[in-house]
């Protein structure tokens, strides 16, 4: 990471962008080196958001962890919204920045908040320059590569492609990513079908009246395809046996059980109900928990600033039936 030494009335650059990243490619990598190639010192943020199917599988900390082991030279961490990365960027003390985008859609944003006050942020820039990136989804090699693709992979159970679209310094965690990936997107990790298996299978559907599949293996593309227009694929099968297996296993939980099962989950209204239950118990964990405790004791104080964390909607709400005690 290049830095600069400021002297006297010489403007802090920074040059930064702001993406999903879910996970980081060799795609993302030519954004990385663009924002190397800009003035100043380097910086990539990735959106904190809690993770979601189909397109945000990942936490944002394994987000950040595999982006810090695709890339060097740059520093990266992560932040709710490109205003919130300015603020921070102009706490550290830069005063001049390029921005880096693909789509022009954040950089009016970004200039019209410059100089206002908010509870979140509050920057006030000099100089606001841009940069913007052109991708062409057709073109091979990194060039089209996206977190899209990888993720394609992933539910067509193709290391070898996933792998290839991770950058090389990545390489060595591949692995390890792509069964991380795998459990998050409640692809089927059964071991594959025999031959046998497979003359039985096309024999049951042509009993059944169906065709026998003789057909390649789907590409990440057109198995991507085929799932928005409505196909069967078997990762939805596999997610629908996984979410049913474990809300099995939680109906069978006492509601104190159920709660520390499920305190790290995205926010979801199924999640109250071990709230209400406990919420005269006084030995309850809910009201005990270090974060819960941690977070009233900011939003009592300064409600904007409690909103930014990742837990405020299910913290909000039982802080509300307890009477705000």
């Amino acid at each position: 990471m290049k830095l600069y030494e400021v002297t006297g009335a010489r403007p802090k650059v920074a040059s930064f962008a702001l993406g999903r990243l879910n996970p980081a490619t060799i795609g993302h990598e030519l954004l990385v080196d663009a924002i190397k190639q800009s003035p100043g010192d380097s910086f990539l943020f990735l959106t904190d958001r809690a993770p979601k199917l189909p397109d945000n599988p990942l936490t944002s900390e394994d987000k950040l962890d595999w982006a810090r082991k695709s890339f060097n030279g740059i520093a990266i961490g992560l932040s709710k919204t490109v205003l919130t990365a300015a603020d921070r960027l102009y706490k550290m003390g830069y005063t001049e920045v390029t921005f880096l985008e693909g789509e022009p859609k954040l950089l009016k944003i970004l200039q019209d908040y410059n100089g206002v006050e908010k509870p979140m942020h509050n920057y006030n820039f000099s100089k606001i320059n841009y940069k913007q990136l052109t991708r062409d989804p057709e073109a091979a090699g990194a060039t089209a590569m996206s977190g899209t693709k990888l993720r394609g992979y992933v539910t067509n159970n193709d290391l070898k492609g996933f792998a290839a679209g991770a950058t090389q310094l990545a390489q060595p965690h591949t692995k390890v990513m792509f069964k991380k990936l795998q459990v998050a997107m409640g692809v089927d990790l059964s071991e594959p079908e025999t031959q046998q298996q497979k003359k039985d299978r096309n024999y049951q559907a042509q009993a059944d009246g169906q065709p026998k599949y003789t057909g390649p293996k789907l590409s990440p593309e057109e198995l991507l395809a085929k799932q928005k227009a409505g196909g069967k694929a078997s990762s939805n099968a596999a997610a629908e046996r996984t979410a049913n297996l474990r809300k099995a296993k939680l109906d069978s939980m006492s509601p104190g059980q159920r709660a520390w099962a499920t305190r790290n989950d995205p926010v979801d209204e199924g999640i109250f109900d071990w709230f209400k239950k406990d919420k005269e118990d006084p030995n309850s964990k809910a009201l005990k928990d270090p974060q819960y405790l941690g977070w009233k004791k900011i939003y009592k104080q300064n409600p904007d600033v409690a909103s930014m964390h990742r837990r405020h909607k299910e913290f909000l709400k039982l802080y509300k039936s307890t009477g705000g005690a």
